[in-house]
């Protein structure tokens, strides 16, 4: 569906196109005359038609909208090519003697790959073009080029480097960058067949407002032709959109935030697919309350009857020579697994279509899905049934996925308007049956529908909604924002280039519409380009990725020393580890067999500045590169029973290793880099069983090991293990980590919900603090300390005075920080507070995996967060 998406999205940049090549730097002309319409060659894709340009000029101008457009690198490369017409058009306005009519800008497909805009408007049947251009440009004859053609002539002038035509013929001048469009011009002038004379045309120009100060028209059919000379591949011909609809005539409405087009479209004829919308009734667009918040593009019909829609559909094919394969097809489907197409039909209800999501590191083939709606779900499977896979069938989230053996099926009972990459699976959700590709893009629509983060919910999409109608029978979306990474990709170079925008002023652009609502004969048709300045992505969901199963540890960050910023470790419940790119690429996935116990490492094992990620689970080392190599003789057995994550340090930072990790014997043990004990320590057995990591600081020179067992085994220790604090008072502590302020000073929550604080000196004392309880989470940031009662958490100084507190909406997980953020974990989301205030974005839903780091090095947040089996990456401001 990626090219056929795209095909409909020019539609947006020719519109843009036009809008500028019809405006910029014709300001000063204001007099209405008669229509070039008799001269425009048919194959016009667009049309603008200006009548006011003085008022059209203000609305633009007045508009925040425009402002935006104009930033688009394309403005610029066109420069020279309008240089032309605007001198022309400046120097006639000059000319009191000289009356301009109504401006009109025709798009045209000017030869196999390229497409040029022809300007015309009437002049004065007595100006004289050769000696006007002589006169006004201060040409001399000799730099005039005459070319004749069908006994006109075409004045050839060479302006920025770049050659332009003229011609003039009966009081209408015309002119473009394209010298057989100019033929054209000159050839369609005296045919019998011009627009005026397409019955099409002539009927929609009809229901144009007379007072409006511009029109818009296009031919449907003829702007899927255009499209194949903006993509880098040709396109192969779609019956149904290159047959869509004959003309459409609109007036134009500039808002401050949007561009309208409001009119009718004509499509009375059996041989457009719009004519097999005919006696059908309009719809809402339910369906947004299950796409995921990033879809990018929704195209969906709104039908009552499904029955007399495919007959008159395949009406269309019919006229088109394609019913054939249609009803081969047909036949197949029922006779090997029982398919009654009819039957199925009557379950369908009023919504069906298609739509694609944007994550970048998804390809197209994850990112497109299809979807109908039915008036009994459990019907509708039934009738399913005989294509059902059943021993393929899976369940996630209370949800039953399935496969199916036709993967095309909503193209098949609707049409090749749908025509996309095959959705193979499905699920049922609410009143909608919902097709993918995969088990896991179904799973992703599942995930984010259960957490709510579905476009109905989304800030921009509810912005947009207040401006369209809610209900119609074909609806067509796009985010432009959200689908510049189609349109790179699709374009080719050239008009790539011309096309670009700044990306935060692209982001802005939230919605481009199309509505058609079955009238008789005519269709009513609304256009809308929206603009939303105010526009921020509280939260933008940059990748996501799959593990096998749901996850078993939070996500460690993992330093990659070639790109100099920050990948993605973790791993899952089946014991499987992965790494992925800092751009949500999976770059490699093994299993160990073992849970990893905390956090992990990275080690330069081989002193050369290239980094390798260290782990431990209850009987192994492990020591492994970032392409998923294993260092030489690794995985290492211990020769004990691990209870804690290992602490890696490097007390002299010269790549000397030290490996501390505690066991079930009560010892500490001391390990190389090779995993072999070193010589020296001095570390006494204990009976704690040490589950928090060993902590390592240094003040006033001296090395201090946190041995950070929760009884009265707790101590410092020298660098060789030997002890070197002991307190005189030692509490019982809760489940909390030991925190270790800037003076080398020891804070922990006890049972009976005190503040221990041990110094260096060996002095402890408990300290009662307002709201603090054996429950509470605890943490000491940038000199103040952090910690929570039930759903508060409470920020003091070190004096322990109040600076600020706030509420979560549910029990407090965990507390942790990243810079200057405070970060909030509950059973179900994760908060963000800053400054006195929570983060725009969040909460938002995880189920409790996560971890805040800056992966791009760009001074925006990344949120990694889990849900079931996917991994998200969310970025923030």
């Amino acid at each position: 569906m990626k090219t056929q998406h795209l095909r409909i999205l020019i539609l947006v940049l020719l519109l843009s196109f036009i809008f500028f090549f019809g405006y910029n730097n014709y300001k000063n002309l204001s007099e209405k005359n008669t229509s070039a319409f008799v001269l425009i060659p048919t194959n016009a894709s667009l049309i603008l038609q200006i009548n006011d340009l003085k008022y059209f000029s203000k609305k633009l101008e007045s508009s925040e909208i425009w402002k935006s457009c104009s930033q688009a690198k394309y403005m610029e490369g066109l420069q020279n090519d309008i240089h032309f017409l605007d001198s022309l058009i400046s120097k006639i306005t000059e000319n009191k003697q000289l009356k301009i009519g109504t401006l009109y800008f025709s798009t045209h497909k000017s030869s196999y790959n390229d497409a040029a805009i022809l300007f015309s408007t009437s002049i004065n049947k007595g100006v004289d073009l050769a000696g006007f251009i002589t006169d006004i440009f201060a040409i001399p004859p000799s730099e005039i080029t005459t070319h004749n053609y069908e006994n006109e002539n075409i004045y050839q002038i060479k302006r920025k480097e770049k050659d332009y035509f003229l011609a003039k013929k009966e009081g209408v001048i015309f002119g473009s960058k394209s010298k057989i469009l100019v033929q054209d011009a000159i050839r369609q002038f005296g045919a019998e067949n011009n627009l005026l004379s397409n019955s099409a045309f002539a009927k929609v120009k009809e229901t144009t407002k007379e007072n409006a100060f511009a029109n818009l028209y296009f031919n449907f059919n003829n702007l899927m032709d255009l499209s194949d000379i903006y993509t880098a591949e040709k396109q192969k011909k779609n019956i149904f959109l290159n047959h869509f609809s004959n003309w459409a005539a609109t007036d134009i409405f500039i808002k401050n935030n949007s561009f309208f087009a409001s009119g009718l479209t004509h499509s009375s004829s059996a041989n457009t697919f719009l004519s097999a919308m005919k006696n059908q009734y309009a719809a809402g667009h339910n369906i947004c309350e299950i796409l995921p918040h990033n879809t990018s593009m929704i195209f969906e019909l709104c039908i009552n009857n499904a029955k007399s829609f495919s007959d008159k559909k395949n009406a269309f094919l019919q006229k088109h020579n394609a019913y054939y394969n249609w009803e081969k097809k047909k036949k197949y489907l029922a006779e090997n697994h029982n398919f009654d197409i009819n039957e199925f039909l009557k379950y369908v209800e009023d919504e069906v279509g298609i739509f694609t999501i944007s994550s970048k590191s998804k390809d197209s083939f994850e990112q497109s899905f299809s979807f109908i709606k039915s008036k009994d779900i459990g019907q509708s499977s039934i009738f399913l049934s005989g294509l059902i896979k059943s021993e393929n069938k899976t369940e996630y989230q209370e949800h039953t996925i399935f496969n199916i053996a036709e993967p095309k099926l909503v193209s098949f009972l609707f049409g090749d308007i749908f025509s996309m990459n095959e959705n193979a699976y499905f699920v049922a959700i609410e009143d909608y049956l919902v097709f993918g590709n995969s088990k896991a893009a179904i799973e992703y629509i599942i995930d984010n529908y259960s957490s709510n983060t579905t476009l109905s919910s989304s800030n921009h999409f509810k912005n947009f909604e207040q401006q369209i109608s809610s209900r119609s029978n074909i609806f067509f979306y796009i985010n432009p924002g959200k689908s510049a990474d189609l349109l790179s990709n699709t374009l080719n170079k050239k008009w790539n280039d011309l096309f670009t925008i700044n990306e935060d002023s692209l982001q802005k652009f939230t919605a481009f519409a199309l509505q058609l609502n079955v009238g008789s004969p005519l269709f009513l048709n609304n256009i809308i380009l929206f603009y939303d300045k105010d526009f921020k992505e509280e939260l933008k969901q940059e990748w996501y990725g799959q593990l096998d199963t749901a996850f078993a540890i939070n996500p460690q960050i993992i330093y990659n020393y070639n790109s100099k910023k920050e990948e993605v470790f973790v791993q899952d419940k089946n014991n499987k580890i992965y790494l992925f790119s800092t751009s949500g690429e999976k770059l490699w996935e093994k299993e160990i067999g073992e849970k990893i116990m905390s956090n992990v490492s990275q080690i330069d094992f081989y002193k050369n500045k290239k980094l390798q990620i260290l782990f431990n689970t209850k009987n192994k080392l492990y020591i492994i590169d970032r392409l998923g190599r294993w260092v030489k003789n690794y995985p290492k057995n211990l020769s004990f029973e691990a209870t804690n994550g290992h602490a890696l340090f490097d007390y002299s930072k010269n790549r000397n290793y030290r490996i501390l990790i505690a066991a079930n014997d009560g010892m500490l043990y001391n390990l190389d880099k090779k995993g072999k004990q070193v010589s020296g320590w001095k570390f006494k057995k204990t009976k704690s069983n040490l589950k928090d990591k060993v902590q390592h600081f240094v003040r006033n020179g001296k090395d201090y090991i946190l041995y950070p067992s929760k009884d009265d085994k707790m101590q410092l220790l020298a660098r060789n293990g030997s002890k070197r604090v002991s307190y005189n008072n030692i509490a019982n502590f809760n489940f909390n980590p030991l925190q270790i302020d800037k003076n080398g000073t020891l804070y922990g929550i006890t049972t009976n919900g005190k503040l221990w604080r041990g110094k260096l000196d060996g002095n402890a004392t408990e300290i009662p603090l307002a709201n603090l309880t054996a429950n509470s989470k605890f943490l000491i940031h940038k000199n103040t300390l952090i910690y929570s009662n039930e759903k508060t958490v409470f920020v003091v100084d070190e004096k322990f005075d109040l600076l600020h507190s706030f509420e979560v909406a549910s029990s407090i997980k965990e507390i942790t920080a990243f810079n200057s953020n405070i970060i909030v974990k509950t059973n179900a989301a994760l908060y963000l507070w800053k400054d006195g205030e929570m983060k725009d974005g969040t909460p938002i839903a995880t189920d409790g995996f996560t971890v805040v780091n800056d992966l791009d090095k760009d001074n925006k947040l990344n949120l990694i967060i889990s849900r079931d089996d996917f991994l998200y990456n969310y970025e923030i401001e």
